[in-house]
């Protein structure tokens, strides 16, 4: 760099700074360039990345709600109410109860997907819903429609700072989590309520009832072997396992079969080795049993490749045999209900056949009263005896109370109440005992309104005594129960004391 001759012409004291510097050691710098900066697409929500999005563990749609409402500073019921439904333009949407359906694979998840899609400016949102699940098996009740989970997930999760409620929760046949190997969670464990996938005050991670955390109560609890409470726990985990393998290839994977075509192949092998053939509504337990029992994943079923599967069918391992009615006992059942009849107290008909346990027998009570025709009749004489001995001493115990001049007099419903019994059942069986409690019952509260009123009166004209205005607040706060001049009965004596003493009211 060189200055112009006539650079020191005139110089001042910046010129005369430049001359001392050594121009030849100066830095160079690459040179900017100045181009107009390319803004992304302006949206009204902020463009929130799903978790998961292309993995097995892929968040579900109401959880991303939930975290898009969180980043916003809002409640899931406020962000759906005000900001997604009017823009679907659906007002029966408006309730987040209703917005939970957005996991399903029908309408409502559509209408979802689009709209916030298109406020986010995210696209693949359909993913995180089981509409792609839905291309394989068309049939009712692929998700559940209360809110499951794995405490322990929760805590991994919040270790992480990403808490969120991953798809393969969503989906009904899961029990169980793939990752801990232990049953899912369906209640709160502090205050048991069986909440929905999204409510309006849903917190990630969160009860939205009591606001607990849902993770593990105790760090490092060991739990019980799951296998040993349910026995076909390992079949549960299984297909956990194979359910989340098939989410984390659906993004990416196109050759997958049709449902009428895995209807068609898995009919035809059900036939071939005689099977009962499945229906349409259960083709997604029947494919996962199939799979099971020859040890093949479902993904095999699903892309095509059904040589290995046919190889491995075994008819023995899949033929489910037809339940045969069993026949019944009658001289077993004879002696049990000839000892079951001589309790005391008689026990009913119903109470027996559950004493039996025999109520999963269609029209067993029937059947009993039928075979055992001389003992039923017995046994109703029998309560017959009971009930109207009940009745008779019901009736003395309620004579002693009447002549034992309680005060202050219980009310028909209380004395009902010890009795076990209801009050109509009181009126049926002693109408002029029940008419002689009722008259104390009322004069006693006559009497205390009476009471009350004087000494609502009294307190007022005490504090007009003392040359202070009985107010309501005043008069209230010096009366044995302040509770009683809410009453507009009470408070129309207050108002009729104030104008005798000429107070304007």
């Amino acid at each position: 760099m060189s200055l112009p001759p006539s650079f020191g012409a005139s110089d001042t004291p910046v010129t005369a700074g430049l001359r001392k510097l050594d121009l030849k050691n100066l830095d160079s710098y690459r040179s900017w360039t100045i181009k107009k900066a390319t803004l992304p697409i302006r949206t009204t929500l902020c463009r929130l990345e799903p978790i998961g999005l292309g993995t097995p563990l892929v968040e579900c749609l109401t959880s991303y709600a939930t975290r898009l409402a969180q980043a916003h500073c809002l409640s899931v019921g406020k962000l759906i109410c005000n900001v997604v439904a009017p823009f679907i333009g659906k007002p029966y949407l408006r309730d987040a109860r209703d917005a939970a359906r957005m996991n399903k694979h029908d309408v409502v998840a559509s209408d979802f997907v689009r709209a916030l899609e298109s406020l986010t400016g995210f696209s693949g949102l359909g993913y995180l819903t089981t509409v792609p699940f839905y291309s394989l098996f068309r049939e009712p009740g692929l998700t559940r429609s209360r809110r499951a989970w794995c405490p322990d997930c929760y805590e991994e999760q919040r270790e992480k700072r990403q808490i969120y409620d991953p798809l393969l929760w969503v989906l009904e046949a899961v029990n169980a989590c793939p990752l801990h190997r232990r049953p899912l969670q369906t209640g709160c464990p502090h205050c048991g309520v069986l909440e929905r996938w999204l409510e309006k005050r849903s917190i990630a991670g969160h009860c939205s009832k009591c606001g607990q955390w849902l993770g593990p109560r105790r760090k490092g609890r060991e739990l019980g072997d799951p296998q040993k409470l349910d026995p076909d726990f390992p079949f549960i985990l299984w297909t956990a396992e194979s359910l989340k393998d098939i989410l984390g290839v659906l993004p990416s994977t196109t050759r997958f079969l049709t449902p009428e075509e895995i209807t068609d192949q898995v009919k035809r092998i059900a036939g071939q080795h005689g099977m009962r053939l499945p229906s349409r509504s259960r083709m997604m337990k029947t494919v996962l049993r199939i799979c099971h029992a020859v040890h093949v994943m479902p993904l095999t079923l699903l892309t095509g490749d059904l040589q290995v599967l046919e190889s491995r069918v075994q008819l023995g391992q899949l033929i489910k045999k037809k339940r045969t009615r069993q026949g019944v006992n009658w001289q077993q059942i004879q002696e049990s209900f000839n000892n079951l009849m001589n309790e005391t107290p008689p026990l009913s008909v119903k109470e027996i056949v559950r004493r039996l346990k025999q109520c999963s027998r269609p029209q067993i009570v029937k059947l009993l009263c039928k075979n055992f025709p001389k003992c039923r009749h017995l046994l109703s004489d029998r309560r017959a005896d009971e009930h109207r001995k009940g009745q008779i001493a019901l009736v003395l115990q309620f004579q002693n109370l009447v002549s034992s001049n309680i005060y202050p007099p219980p009310s028909l419903t209380q004395i009902a109440g010890q009795f076990k019994v209801s009050p109509q059942v009181l009126r049926a069986m002693c109408p002029q005992l029940c008419e002689i409690i009722t008259g104390r019952r009322t004069k006693w509260k006559q009497k205390q309104r009476e009471l009350i009123e004087e000494e609502v009166r009294e307190v007022g004209m005490a504090l007009h005594r003392r040359g202070m205005y009985p107010s309501f607040p005043r008069v209230s706060a010096l009366l044995k129960t302040p509770s009683h001049l809410v009453r507009e009965r009470y408070r129309n004596v207050l108002r009729q004391l104030q104008r005798e003493l000429g107070y304007r009211t």
